[in-house]
């Protein structure tokens, strides 16, 4: 049934028509309207119902009793919620159908009920049988009478339920619920304050996300005992004893009372595990009775998840503990759910993704350890809400980051100075800090080690390796958008990543420069721009100069600028090798990206300051853990 067809029969349920006033309403012809008019009365057959013309010339749609009636109206929701001129309308109806049919269905009958050919239904088939393989359901044929769903209850009302999710743009259920499962407003609003009601009742928590999930799956639920359609689950446990059960079994009494249905055990275990699946955190109680969720093997594979994430993105996670707890009591539920083969949908994994990729794809090759360890598959959808937890401590850690350091060099007094200073701080009081304010004359009472960046009202001959930025006029503002652009660059090289676990290479066994050069350059000539040979490139360099500074330390670097991003490896040999000039044990290469456009004076800094401390060289010698290496370079 069309667009059209729905139209002129909502119109005729409220009253009569003339054809004119048919034909003028939907804006076709009389001739149109009389043979959409036949059209109809086909389809109007099996509800035993027809548009008639009566003596006064007016069509009115007659019903042979009050039950076809009901029947009728209620199917006509569904009706009402499709274009069959779309294909994804009739892929969806005709999914839906074969979904909530207790027999079999024959194709030309909803072929007919669509307005189609068949040879248009046989091919929207394809899509249909493709879609409900995802849930291991099969259409099966029976030779004159049709075809029906082969497959599992739980996997039926699994895709009857990712239908409406993806068809829904609401948090509306009143309005999921009278077109999608021809339930009315009335009726889904009275389903979704009894289980609102009974959950405020109890001691749990649900998320609004985990509550509409919990009202969708007991209206599907309700829809199929309705038709004797029940679920058979072997249950893992006695969920008898777990508070859920209770909070669930006031729920079932209050619907079976209100709808004249009645719930089999298997169904209120069910929504048990449904509950103790969704709520928000596990309390000491659940915890002891969920033998999946052993407290203590959960805590040790959490550290080590942040451990392996906090490697993949090099920054401080393990001393977060916000988001160790989250984590914890995040995935108590989450995989106690996955043991049990139930899911929860995430609403932000798109956006998740296309705003953290990063750590969505760390979390994603990290949560092996998940899978391994307590034998599940971690889906997108958890994988995504991980991903939420490692994201916000990201944003902590950036919160938390050290400021950029600034010395002031004021030449005509306090009262400019302290102008300076608050406006300094008004504009950047969250990113730096303030650490003395100097005349030029007492300059050498500070040391380097002090403090990022010199800010000055006037120019001067600086004689300290630190930037200085001159302020000529405090009151305007275009002198500050230097301080800005120095901030930013100085937080996005702080902020790359230039060392990484897979280009640190402990215990090396060589016995001179040459060896060790030529095995580093071969492990990491895959970051070099094609046409370029880094070993080549290093040596060039290396006939210039010796590249060892002291302190067990060498920079071996290519003559120019050849890898595709800039970064760094480090080498620890077993035993000290001698360079040139020096003895070596720690070798760090130091490779720029040929289109670099950054400056690279931070990372400067941080080699420079590491190979002129033997305090982190001996760090860096002792060390058998990588992710230790790489905080000594952050």
């Amino acid at each position: 049934m069309n667009t059209r067809d729905s139209k002129l029969i909502n119109k005729l349920l409220n009253r009569n028509m003339s054809l004119e006033e048919i034909s003028n309403f939907l804006k076709v012809s009389q001739r149109t309207v009389r043979n959409d008019i036949s059209k109809i009365n086909n389809f109007l057959v099996k509800y035993n119902s027809s548009i008639k013309k009566l003596k006064d010339n007016s069509y009115s749609l007659t019903f042979v009793n009050e039950i076809d009636e009901k029947i009728f109206k209620n199917d006509l929701f569904s009706f009402d919620s499709f274009n069959f001129n779309e294909p994804k309308d009739r892929i969806l109806y005709i999914k839906l159908a074969y979904l909530y049919a207790e027999n079999y269905i024959k194709l030309d009958d909803l072929a007919d009920e669509m307005f189609i050919s068949k040879s248009t239904i046989q091919n929207d088939l394809k899509q249909v049988k493709k879609d409900l393989d995802n849930y291991d359901l099969k259409l099966k044929f029976k030779a004159n009478y049709g075809m029906k769903i082969s497959g599992e209850e739980k996997s039926i009302r699994k895709a009857i339920s990712d239908i409406i999710y993806k068809t829904s743009q609401t948090y509306n259920f009143e309005d999921i619920g009278e077109k999608l499962l021809s339930y009315s407003q009335n009726k889904i609003s009275l389903v979704r304050h009894i289980i609102i009601d009974n959950v405020k009742k109890s001691d749990i928590e649900l998320s609004d996300l985990a509550m509409n999930n919990l009202i969708v799956h007991l209206i599907i639920a309700m829809k199929r005992i309705e038709k004797n359609i029940y679920l058979t689950i072997d249950m893992p446990e006695d969920l008898s004893e777990f508070n859920e059960y209770l909070i669930s079994k006031s729920i079932v009494y209050d619907l079976e009372n209100e709808f004249d249905i009645k719930f089999p055990k298997e169904e209120l275990d069910y929504i048990t595990m449904h509950l103790i699946g969704t709520r928000l955190s596990f309390d000491s109680e659940v915890t002891e009775k969920c033998s999946s969720c052993e407290s203590s093997l959960l805590d040790m594979t959490c550290k080590k998840l942040i451990t392996n994430v906090q490697s993949s993105l090099n920054c401080d996670l393990e001393s977060d503990y916000q988001l160790y707890y989250g984590l914890v009591n995040h995935l108590k539920p989450a995989i106690y759910r996955l043991k049990n083969n139930m899911s929860i949908r995430n609403p932000l994994l798109e956006s998740i993704k296309l705003n953290y990729p990063d750590i969505f794809k760390s979390c994603y090759n990290e949560s092996k350890i998940l899978n391994n360890t307590f034998n599940i598959v971690l889906n997108e959808d958890e994988i995504g809400f991980i991903t939420i937890h490692f994201g916000a401590a990201i944003e902590r850690y950036k919160l938390n980051a050290p400021k950029l350091r600034v010395l002031l060099v004021c030449t005509t007094g306090v009262g400019s100075s302290q102008l300076l200073k608050y406006k300094l701080k008004s504009k950047f009081n969250k990113r730096i800090t303030i650490v003395g304010l100097s005349q030029y004359y007492n300059l050498d009472k500070f040391s380097d080690d002090d403090y990022d960046i010199i800010i000055s009202t006037v120019p001067f001959n600086n004689n300290s390796n630190k930037t200085c930025i001159v302020i000529n006029d405090i009151l305007g503002e275009s002198d500050f958008s230097k301080i800005e652009k120095f901030i930013n660059n100085k937080e996005l090289i702080s902020k790359k990543k230039y060392l990484n676990t897979d280009d640190i290479f402990l215990d090396l066994d060589f016995n001179n420069k040459d060896e060790i050069l030529q095995y580093m350059s071969d492990k990491l000539n895959y970051k070099i721009n094609k046409n370029h040979n880094l070993y080549k490139y290093i040596l060039e360099r290396e006939n210039i100069a010796n590249t060892d500074y002291g302190n067990l330390v060498a920079v071996p670097h290519p003559i120019k600028p050849i890898a595709k991003e800039t970064f760094i490896s480090v080498g620890i040999l077993k035993n000290k090798v001698n360079w040139g000039n020096n003895f070596v044990r720690i070798i760090i290469f130091l490779c720029l990206g040929e289109n670099e456009v950054d400056s690279l004076d931070d990372l400067y800094e941080r080699i420079f300051k590491f190979t002129d401390n033997i305090e982190n060289v001996n760090k860096i010698l002792y060390s058998k853990n990588k992710n230790d290496i790489i905080k000594l370079f952050s």
